[in-house]
């Protein structure tokens, strides 16, 4: 069975994917399978900066682009500095980039639970 870590892992790369090829089902069950696993990591918030930062340059976009987002929480100037850096690219996760710093810039950007 899978540990938490890499259930989180997994889900944001599959997310990744299935937005690439615009499933939009299939990405909103993968959201809510993020936000699900994140809270159970969140519990112990050592663990879960510790996670977020280890995944931070994750080659993969979306894990490092999913890791930033909620880094802001925790650590915002690094978790900026890293949307900035993905949002400069021309691909749909640096739109997500983009529009999430723009709406944490507004005090718009709320974290889970609601």
């Amino acid at each position: 069975m899978m540990d938490t870590e890499t259930k989180f892992i997994q889900a944001i790369k599959d997310y990744g994917v299935q937005t690439d090829i615009g499933n939009s089902r299939k990405v909103n069950s993968l959201l809510d399978k993020i936000i699900k696993t994140k809270l159970k990591i969140k519990e112990d918030k050592d663990q879960v900066v510790l996670l977020l930062n280890k995944y931070l340059t994750d080659e993969n976009e979306y894990v490092s682009y999913n890791c930033a987002t909620f880094l802001l929480e925790f650590e915002p100037l690094k978790a900026e500095k890293k949307l900035e850096s993905l949002a400069v690219n021309s691909d749909f996760c640096a739109f997500e980039a983009e529009i999430t710093l723009e709406e944490w810039e507004k005090g718009a950007l709320r974290f889970p639970p609601y």
